[in-house]
């Protein structure tokens, strides 16, 4: 089912990358839990132009280490209370909407040591990836019950999807993804 292939594809990649906006609307555990296995605590990237990501926040009990990716701009005392709390930090510069540059955030993780990373977002962050053409792969879930009334759309037309090499229909037990290939 499609809870078990989003658990799987968190094992098998290096990192998960989120944003603030998403730890503070879901409060997501973003690690392993697969059944009859122990949990596996994976190093979750947040992105957070301002540092704002809360210091109770669940993240911090089941990541195996922050990772908090914010502009020039953040505040040194939010910065050091992250710190302090163990994130590390990673400065972006911001692009020309006043948002991280996604294309820096990933130069800047590269240099870090990760290169393969599963991205747990929005349908507005999903889709600056999507537009900058910055993603090897995506699964969209067709599982309206999971969005809730406060999801957003990523997609406002099909355009995105001619830019895939391959389509395809995965079933994952109830649900269904369309797996995109890009590259």
């Amino acid at each position: 089912d499609a809870h078990r292939f989003t658990h799987q594809q968190r094992l098998k990649h290096e990192a998960i990358l989120t944003s603030v906006k998403t730890i503070q609307q879901d409060s997501p555990q973003l690690n392993v839990r697969l059944p009859d296995a122990a949990v596996v605590a994976k190093p979750v990237i947040v992105l957070d132009t301002h540092a704002a990501l809360a210091l109770d926040a669940l993240i911090w009990q089941t990541a195996k280490q922050v990772f908090v990716v914010h502009g020039p701009f953040a505040c040194p005392s939010k910065l050091a209370a992250l710190v302090a709390k163990g994130a590390k930090t990673l400065v972006v510069s911001l692009d020309g909407n006043e948002r991280l540059d996604l294309k820096g955030v990933l130069s800047g993780l590269g240099e870090l040591g990760f290169h393969d990373l599963w991205l747990e977002v929005g349908g507005t962050l999903f889709k600056s990836f999507a537009q900058l053409k910055l993603l090897n792969e995506a699964y969209c879930y067709v599982a309206p019950w999971w969005a809730g009334s406060s999801a957003q759309l990523a997609f406002d037309s099909a355009d995105f999807f001619k830019d895939a090499l391959t389509r395809r229909w995965l079933p994952l037990g109830d649900d269904v993804a369309l797996h995109l290939e890009f590259s």
